[in-house]
């Protein structure tokens, strides 16, 4: 999956680009916004299961079993969080532009998102109740790997004190939530390797530098010197598009519960690299 998906989503969106271009850019402006769409209705949505999947390996690492009910609760209930998230680019009031594209569709009245906000606050209200009831049967409080991923995401989608705090703060509790739960995997699969800290360091070296390129050299590049006047940024628009639905495949990949991540989570540092089951259950 790793390697097809990604490949599959970069053919379709250069035939799609190729295909602009000799149509004229200005032929495209609905088909590339819907895909700029999809890629912020998937944005709450990839956010509400990692937050599940951390929450789910922090209880492991503390020792907590979850039953099913519990389970089913917190995972289900931040759906209402990804419906309000998502209602955000759906509602008719909504006037978001994108590299000059129209993002969004007008189908919910702009009256509906009190309401779903009042929904995602009330769907609360189960998950404290599943987090008490797991406490109280081991008796301990729960873990703040268990407890921070509902916090942050109850806080910065069901209440933004501040759209720019909002902006600013929920991606860095987005990438908080790996390195809570990531760490130990990182050095148990460090451990197998032989691998030095200058390899290390020249992979997010290179990781970075790519990043850069393709998501601001490069279409900027191809834009000033391929896209027509007063038309919309074709190639800007087309990277954003791949770049984040690739990042959603990836942790859809890496997060199972099955994957090599998540049981590298579960062995300590120096421990064999024998199966063994996973932490928790994640899913994606």
């Amino acid at each position: 999956m790793l390697g097809y998906a990604p490949a599959l989503l970069a053919a379709v969106l250069l035939a799609f680009t190729l295909i602009s271009l000799a149509a004229g850019a200005e032929n495209t402006r609905r088909s590339m916004g819907v895909l700029i769409t999809s890629v912020y209705l998937l944005t709450t949505w990839h956010y509400i299961k990692q937050a599940y999947g951390v929450a789910r390996v922090g209880a492991a690492y503390a020792g907590i079993k979850l039953t099913k009910t519990e389970a089913d609760v917190l995972r289900y209930g931040l759906y209402p969080l990804w419906f309000l998230g998502a209602a955000q680019v759906l509602v008719k009031t909504a006037s978001y532009r994108l590299a000059g594209f129209r993002v969004g569709f007008a189908l919910i009245p702009g009256e509906a998102l009190p309401v779903l906000r009042t929904l995602a606050l009330i769907a609360a209200v189960p998950i404290v109740i599943a987090l008490g009831s797991a406490a109280r049967r081991h008796h301990r409080f729960p873990p703040s790997a268990l407890l921070a991923p509902y916090a942050a995401a109850f806080l910065w989608l069901g209440l933004p004190t501040n759209a720019v705090l909002t902006l600013l703060l929920l991606a860095p509790f987005h990438a908080l939530q790996y390195l809570a739960v990531g760490h130990r995997a990182e050095i148990a699969i460090a451990g197998e390797t032989e691998k030095d800290l200058r390899w290390w360091a020249n992979i997010f070296v290179g990781a970075a530098c790519g990043g850069l390129l393709l998501s601001r050299w490069v279409p900027n590049l191809l834009d000033a010197h391929l896209h027509r006047s007063g038309g919309p940024m074709l190639f800007a628009a087309a990277f954003f598009v791949f770049l984040n639905l690739h990042h959603y495949l990836i942790d859809a990949a890496i997060w199972r519960s099955s994957g090599g991540l998540i049981k590298a989570m579960g062995r300590k540092p120096g421990a064999s690299a024998a199966p063994i089951p996973p932490p928790a259950l994640v899913a994606t």
